[in-house]
């Protein structure tokens, strides 16, 4: 049995994929705390155009809405770490290299890449697409992830099991960090 939860808004869509794996008779993937495993999950800001489109029907089905929560809650934690903005932020903040390109943004970059330290030099190229907000650095509408985020964003972006194409393709539609 598979479960395909969607929803939208003005600002963003977004998908979850699940498969049950357990054999209580209920279909619905709050059955039990393992019963169904999170198989792809995705999500996307609107495009200017999308976010004018009229919802097709009231979003007034609070049951329906709390247990697709609940369902995408239980895989979610049986599956991955959740970075949080708050948790990018605090990351951010702690990070020396993120504390300096932070600085070097508020100062603007050289001409010459040379001319900064080398740990910010593999962010030069991308100086006039970079910027802050709330204290997290952003690169156009993708985050700046900061290197002790790195292996859970990872596993996020691995845990929907997408395949290499499909997860690079999310990645670079979200994420980011210099090689």
């Amino acid at each position: 049995m598979t479960c395909l939860a969607t929803d939208w808004s003005v600002d963003g869509i977004g998908f979850f994929l699940m498969q049950k794996y357990c054999q209580c008779s209920s279909k619905t993937p709050t059955c039990c705390n393992d019963g169904w495993k999170l198989c792809l999950v995705g999500s996307r800001f609107t495009h200017p155009a999308e976010s004018r489109y009229a919802p097709i029907e009231e979003d007034n089905d609070t049951a329906n809405d709390a247990s697709t929560v609940a369902a995408a809650t239980c895989a979610l934690n049986a599956v991955i770490t959740v970075v949080t903005w708050s948790m990018v932020r605090e990351a951010t903040a702690s990070d020396p290299t993120f504390v300096n390109l932070i600085r070097q943004l508020e100062a603007g970059f050289p001409e010459d890449y040379k001319e900064l330290p080398t740990d910010l030099r593999p962010y030069h190229r991308f100086a006039s697409s970079l910027c802050t907000v709330d204290g997290v650095v952003l690169m156009g509408q993708r985050i700046v992830i900061p290197p002790a985020l790195r292996k859970p964003v990872l596993n996020a972006l691995h845990a929907a099991h997408q395949g290499v194409s499909a997860m690079r393709a999310r990645a670079m539609d979200s994420v980011y960090w210099p090689q």
